[in-house]
């Protein structure tokens, strides 16, 4: 599981903090994940991602700080990686799909699922 998808699982953890991670991981790593996030701009950043999901713009912003955190924290890395797909649904759906050819239309499926076009 790369920096990518562990931010993108912790965005929402942010916004309404978890008890389960945090009994995991502990109160130590969870000031580490949080500790760009405590000033009143920040907290609105977070706030403003709350009320609006799609916005790509300041759901950036938070991935950009979350992964120069987790950057400087490789064993915390590790350790979401770990935890992370036991407590956020769907962290371990890897999806393939393989189109060969011209003009084809496509939707992707879900749940482990594999799809070959040829």
């Amino acid at each position: 599981m790369g920096i990518a998808l562990i931010c993108e699982a912790l965005i929402p953890m942010l916004l309404k903090g978890s008890e389960k991670l945090i009994e995991k991981i502990g109160e130590n790593a969870w000031d580490i994940i949080k500790k760009p996030f405590q000033s009143d701009k920040d907290k609105a950043l977070i706030e403003k991602v709350a009320e609006n999901p799609d916005d790509a713009v300041s759901k950036g912003i938070i991935e950009y700080k979350l992964t120069d955190i987790l950057e400087q924290h490789p064993d915390l890395v590790a350790e979401l990686t770990k935890i992370l797909p036991t407590i956020a649904p769907g962290m371990n759906n890897e999806n393939t799909l393989n189109i060969t050819g011209n003009g084809n239309k496509t939707v992707q499926g879900s749940h482990n699922s594999t799809i070959n076009i040829s």
